[in-house]
């Protein structure tokens, strides 16, 4: 099959046919709208009546094999480079990556082309419907090579060398300083602090390295500098999920139930806010779970070189932005197929490249980012 392309510009006009190996036929999308637009295409991508693109996005390759459990259910696998619900990702300096492996109760080591190179376990804390796993979610590392991990379930973050010896941990369920509840994702700033999604409770919290907690902004609410304001006080589907930072100061946040992102200081303070739960260019859709109240839109967040904000959201889609908002393209759609997703999670983008985490199709896809 030759290579699939995807090319966001900020207008088009026009809805083509695609070619996609052994001269299968998909319908490439394009959306007439100032807002921007997507074309998914096989080998080359050709815009009519329309602007040079603003992003160029190649499919690569994608990893971490489905397999099936113990019962034959066709649900990821346990085996090596195999995952089972894969939610975070992080990068070291070698370029090896680090993808938390939710129902297999570990983190696993990839090289920057997916060949497995081993993993690190997790003790068991969650019972699921494949048995009992740990509830690993956000994943960051620091400038010492240091992996630190959001432990769900039992409500704490774990410090670990990239070879697995566990060096520290920090938390407890609550929501006193320090305390925990459902942390989500975390990240690990220039400033070396580490910033942790507080889901539950509504909240960044920001620690040492060691773990002692320096501080807290947010709080349950829907006004700026705020999350949700929707959710019950129980649920942790109202956000902040994620948290991105850039090299200028400026925290990014996710807010699944609300279907926001906001820009804030690294001390909290509101800058910007955008989003919406349209299915349109920049809206992050409406996905009904039985497990929220609200239905769900944005979840992960990364921020490339060029201040550009890359977000994941429920309705099969990756979209960037501008810090301030302005959308710039995206691609994507619900399924399994290269560029398709299913509930992905966290993103990556590391200079050319970025990686998704497509958590409902048990894999990891990168795409190849070019530049127009």
């Amino acid at each position: 099959m030759n290579a699939v392309v995807f090319v966001a510009a900020p207008y088009v006009r026009y809805a083509g046919r695609a070619m996609v190996g052994n001269g299968i036929t998909r319908r490439a999308l394009l959306w007439a709208t100032g807002g921007g637009a997507l074309a998914v295409a096989a080998g080359c991508a050709r815009l009519r009546d329309g602007p040079r693109p603003s992003l160029r996005v190649r499919y690569l390759a994608s990893w971490g094999a489905r397999g099936t459990d113990a019962e034959g259910t066709d649900g990821g696998g346990h085996g090596g480079g195999q995952l089972r619900g894969p939610i975070g990702i992080a990068m070291d300096d070698a370029g090896k990556l680090f993808v938390t492996d939710l129902h297999n109760a570990r983190v696993q080591r990839f090289g920057p082309d997916g060949e497995p190179c081993g993993a690190i376990p997790l003790p068991a804390d969650m019972a699921t419907a494949y048995g009992t796993s740990a509830s690993a979610g956000g994943i960051a590392l620091d400038r010492a090579g240091l992996v630190y991990v959001a432990l769900m379930a039992s409500h704490k973050v774990v410090v670990l060398t990239r070879d697995g010896e566990r060096v520290r941990e920090w938390g407890r369920q609550g929501g006193g300083p320090g305390e925990l509840d459902h942390p989500g994702g975390l990240a690990v700033g220039r400033d070396d602090l580490v910033y942790v999604c507080d889901q539950v409770n509504r909240r960044v919290q920001r620690f040492t390295r060691d773990g002692e907690w320096i501080d807290a902004w947010g709080s349950d609410g829907g006004e700026p500098g705020r999350f949700d304001g929707l959710e019950p006080a129980s649920s942790r589907f109202g956000g902040p999920h994620y948290i991105a930072l850039d090299g200028r100061g400026h925290a990014f946040t996710t807010e699944g139930a609300r279907g926001r992102i906001q820009r804030l200081s690294l001390t909290g303070v509101p800058m910007a806010a955008w989003g919406s739960k349209d299915d349109g260019p920049g809206g992050f859709g409406s996905l009904e779970t039985s497990v929220a109240q609200h239905t769900l839109g944005p979840l992960g967040i990364a921020v490339d070189a060029r201040g550009r904000v890359w977000v994941s959201s429920f309705n099969g889609r990756v979209q960037a932005f501008s810090a301030d908002g302005a959308y710039l393209g995206g691609f994507g759609r619900v399924g399994s197929g290269p560029g398709e997703f299913v509930t992905p999670h966290a993103l990556l983008v590391d200079r050319d490249r970025c990686y998704v985490v497509d958590t409902g199709n048990h894999r990891v896809q990168v795409f190849a980012i070019d530049e127009p």
